[in-house]
């Protein structure tokens, strides 16, 4: 009833075997969701945030703009007058084209704020009112 050598090695190999394939096994089942992750709700949008006169928390609640990006958007306004065009916001350090043509459908630039002084910046075409050559 005893075992010899080289049966108690191929007993112990089995053993170990099982031993490892259970702890595989348990580690995978622990390491699956049990509960469902919590998703913030989108909320849309509103329908257009006017650029130079938008507060912080008005570009925030845009698609692709941060809280970082808000106020890089304010800080170019202050140091260069009102945007003339949606396009420039191009001139913004985060915003390229693609963002651009993501948040474009959600902004507008109003002619009565490019007379507003936008001192420095050179014509981009969009205003007629205001525009120093």
């Amino acid at each position: 009833m005893f075992l010899d050598r080289k049966e108690q090695l191929v007993a112990l190999a089995l053993a170990v075997t099982l031993l490892v394939g259970s702890g595989v096994s348990l580690y995978r089942k622990g390491r699956r969701p049990t509960e469902l992750e919590v998703v913030e709700a989108v909320r849309p949008p509103p329908a257009k945030v006017e650029v130079n006169a938008a507060t912080e928390e008005e570009l925030e609640a845009l698609p692709y703009i941060g809280p970082k990006l808000a106020r890089r958007i304010i800080s170019y306004r202050r140091r260069n007058g009102p945007f003339r065009s949606v396009d420039e916001l191009l001139k913004v350090k985060g915003i390229g084209p693609k963002i651009l043509d993501k948040i474009r459908p959600f902004l507008e630039v109003k002619d009565e704020d490019i007379g507003r002084g936008g001192e420095g910046e050179a014509n981009s075409g969009a205003g007629k009112e205001g525009a120093s050559h």
